[in-house]
């Protein structure tokens, strides 16, 4: 049962309130520590429903908690924070103004591929949205760094568009900290490293970029927080407790890369034969992404994959997608990123694209460029199909019609194909390009004219005479009094 202060703030739904009183966001902070779940439950959806304003004093409190349960509570709520935060940048979302600089990608290690954009018609948000997704950009950076985490997680799977926008406002945010590094004073410096390496698995991110940064009061300031947070975990692998052990574990698979030669170290001279076994393991499932959902569904870290033929590692890739689903996503993109064959690679971004991550349509598309897929056409055509409908939908006409082309290059008269060109022209407001791939469309098969009438893709070529006489033909074409054998 949630205290009786926690319950008077949850009827009265009023963020301000418990963001102004202390006293209510401690009982509640007390209540989220609870052994009693259905007590931490309701704490946990009072501070949710308090909203994202509360962000920085969660912010400090995870910094103070040792590892454990109440601590993963206090990040369940600061991940539904940014979450929410999320939802107003998606829901607003202008894909013609979301495009990040390679630069600020790189800062935070995004794999993104570069891509032209032209205006849209009838693409701009409300403004009420606007308001809302601006509200969102500020909250996120003056949370700061634990947020990257969240923002830049897989899963879950976003659209191309948004994740690169995340991107972007991810090394917008590490830029923030790391351009205050080089006029900060060395007892800042020291009270923000100590705070940073509390924090150390949200800030992960920031931490990578850091080290690889040119700036030397930035790559020495990352180096040293590494450092710390990497010894301090590491000192925890084989900790009499188990949540303190499997904590401090999950912190240094956060931490991915950075942690590898630490841990290569450790599994090859240490004197405890538990820390070189975990530490072992780590860095296995560091090099694929595997996280512990994904272990547990697999039964493996993909240690002997560097030995496996190229049968058994495309086979491998096929067990991520059936197995793995979206918590397979980060060991197929580094597949993707560093096998050795172009055919593997080519596979495990035919995987990717059928799980839905978009990294897989792009890493396509790029070495279709290069020279032909090893790809049935029927294969090629459901991935470009599905990507395509998805850009419809986010209204990046231009994109969809890419994608509905790379069709027709194999197969000239698909009829669906050629329908949906027609419809992603009509949105355009590209009538006559419209009418003619309808036309193309009819001819080649098309024959749901039902369908065709009630669909408001076309509601911009309506009025049109090309289309009422493209219509009425196919009315006489399907009429059986023009087609004796329809009567049969």
């Amino acid at each position: 049962m949630v205290s009786g202060s926690a319950t008077a703030y949850a009827q009265t739904g009023s963020g301000d309130v418990l963001h102004e009183d202390t006293e209510q966001f401690t009982r509640l902070l007390q209540d989220l520590a609870s052994p009693q779940s259905q007590t931490a439950e309701q704490a946990r959806d009072d501070l949710v429903g308090a909203g994202p304003r509360l962000a920085p004093r969660l912010i400090d409190e995870i910094a103070k908690a040792a590892p454990s349960l109440y601590r993963d509570r206090l990040g369940g709520v600061l991940s539904a924070f940014v979450e929410s935060w999320i939802l107003d940048i998606q829901s607003s979302f202008n894909p013609a103004s979301a495009q990040p600089s390679e630069s600020a990608s790189a800062a935070v290690g995004g794999l993104t591929c570069g891509s032209s954009h032209q205006p849209e018609p009838d693409t701009t948000p409300p403004s009420a949205n606007l308001e809302a997704a601006k509200r969102a950009r500020a909250g996120l950076r003056a949370a700061s760094l634990p947020t990257l985490r969240f923002l830049l997680e897989v899963p879950p799977l976003r659209s191309r568009e948004v994740a690169l926008e995340l991107e972007q406002l991810a090394a917008e945010i590490y830029e923030d900290t790391a351009s205050s590094l080089e006029d900060m004073d060395q007892p800042s410096r020291q009270r923000l490293r100590t705070r940073l390496v509390a924090l150390a698995d949200l800030i992960a991110p920031a931490i990578r970029a850091g080290i690889d940064d040119e700036r030397p009061p930035v790559k020495s300031f990352f180096d040293e927080t590494a450092d710390q947070a990497i010894s301090e975990a590491v000192s925890h692998l084989a900790h009499a407790d188990s949540t303190t052990r499997e904590r401090h574990r999950q912190r240094l698979f956060l931490l991915g890369e950075v942690a590898v030669p630490r841990l290569q170290q450790l599994a090859g001279s240490s004197s405890n034969p538990e820390i070189r076994y975990h530490a072992a393991r780590l860095f296995r499932r560091i090099r694929f992404g595997v996280s512990e959902t994904l272990y547990d569904r697999i039964g493996h870290t993909l240690e002997n994959y560097d030995q496996l033929d190229f049968r058994s590692r495309r086979k491998l890739c096929l067990e991520l997608e059936r197995l793995g689903q979206k918590q397979s996503v980060p060991a197929l993109r580094r597949i993707v990123a560093s096998d050795s064959s172009r055919a593997v690679r080519i596979f495990a971004a035919t995987c990717l694209a059928r799980i839905g991550d978009w990294v897989g349509p792009q890493v396509l598309r790029r070495e279709g460029e290069q020279g032909p897929l090893p790809l049935s056409s029927d294969l090629l055509v459901a991935i470009w199909m599905d990507q395509g409908l998805k850009y419809l939908q986010i209204r990046r006409y231009e994109l969809a019609i890419k994608e509905f082309t790379l069709i027709l290059a194999v197969q000239p008269k698909n009829d669906t194909a050629l329908y949906n060109l027609a419809c992603a022209y009509s949105l355009w407001k590209r009538i006559p390009e419209a009418l003619d791939f309808l036309e193309r469309a009819v001819k080649n098969g098309f024959t749901d004219v039902e369908h065709m009438e009630k669909d408001t893709d076309l509601d911009n070529i309506r009025q049109e005479d090309r289309y009422r006489t493209i219509v009425e033909r196919l009315r006489r074409k399907l009429s059986p009094s023009d087609n004796p054998s329809g009567n049969r």
